[in-house]
């Protein structure tokens, strides 16, 4: 079974996002203006789940299927990286 998650992070200045799209097979960054966000995940059977606030404190998880996990942390890329790679093991 593959596990998806996408962490999305905001940045309250330009307003460029940067999504973290980890699964048990990879790990990919994709980054996008605020405008064609959704757009760049037009193609994926992604459902959005919570959008990431202006302040960027709650990283938003995308939702694939029923294999789900929310994470609301304030840490680093590579924390949520760890967390997300740990989500997925635990399942």
């Amino acid at each position: 079974m593959i596990y998806h998650f996408i962490a999305v992070f905001t940045d309250p200045t330009t307003q460029l996002k940067t999504a973290y799209h980890y699964s048990n097979q990879a790990l990919n960054i994709i980054t996008a203006k605020e405008t064609d966000f959704a757009n760049e995940f037009s193609h994926c059977p992604y459902t959005a789940h919570r959008i990431a606030t202006p302040n960027a404190s709650w990283r938003s998880v995308i939702e694939h299927d029923f294999h789900f996990k929310a994470v609301q942390v304030t840490e680093s890329f590579d924390r949520i990286r760890q967390l997300v790679h740990h989500l997925a093991l635990s399942k």
